[in-house]
């Protein structure tokens, strides 16, 4: 009897660890396409534009800390519980969870970035942003600002996908966003410079939301 035990105990190790594999590979393969969705507009922008623009829109993306780090301690909770409304089936407790994670996003965000609109000028003259650039500086700051209000949606179809297991999807999304970005780069840069990274990067956020919104729907629809 201990023996059967023991094998059954096995077995459930290695039924957790092969779904922990399959659960994180996507996940792993995710992050691989997505830094170059996200990243390669910059490379590229480095490649055909200097390090000097690709430093300025850096600077810019600072003003979006306070934005990262929130999404970053959420991460580490939202999805765990989550996962448990869904692995109990409490639509009402699960749609509430959903309402105010979302309302409480809304509000931080909208706040952050208007805080963040107003000292944007401030910030060009605290990092000592050369004359000639204070315009571009400010005018890459706030549309990055303003972009960022997408991260709220993204961010909770992201935690909804993953608290269903449903990593794969990330990882095709973020894999078909690092190809059209490979293709387009090199071609939009030479047109609008350094814009054309801040254009690249709020159509990935538009598309990767737009996906990801299709991938959630069809899962609920097979779960009624």
């Amino acid at each position: 009897i201990y023996l059967l035990q023991e094998n059954v105990t096995i077995r459930a190790w290695r039924e957790i660890y092969l779904k922990h594999l399959a659960f994180g590979r996507w996940l792993i393969g995710g992050a691989v396409v997505q830094f170059f969705s996200s990243n390669w507009l910059l490379m590229s922008g480095g490649a055909v534009l200097g390090a000097h623009a690709v430093g300025l829109i850096k600077s810019a993306q600072y003003l979006l800390g306070g934005v990262t780090m929130l999404f970053q301690a959420l991460e580490n909770v939202v999805p765990f519980k989550l996962a448990r409304y869904y692995q109990k089936n409490d639509r009402v407790g699960r749609h509430d969870y959903l309402f105010k994670m979302s309302v409480f996003l809304f509000f931080f965000i909208i706040l952050y970035v208007g805080l963040m609109l107003y000292l944007t000028p401030f910030f060009a003259h605290y990092l000592r942003i050369g004359n000639n650039d204070t315009a571009s500086f400010i005018a890459v700051a706030r549309l990055l600002l303003v972009q960022s209000v997408l991260y709220g949606p993204i961010l909770m179809l992201t935690y909804m996908l993953r608290a269903q297991k449903l990593t794969r999807p990330i990882f095709l999304t973020h894999a078909v966003t690092a190809v059209v970005t490979v293709l387009a780069g090199p071609i939009i840069i030479p047109i609008w410079h350094e814009m054309a990274i801040v254009y690249g990067l709020g159509a990935i956020q538009v598309a990767v939301m737009i996906f990801f919104s299709i991938f959630v729907y069809r899962a609920s629809k097979r779960d009624t």
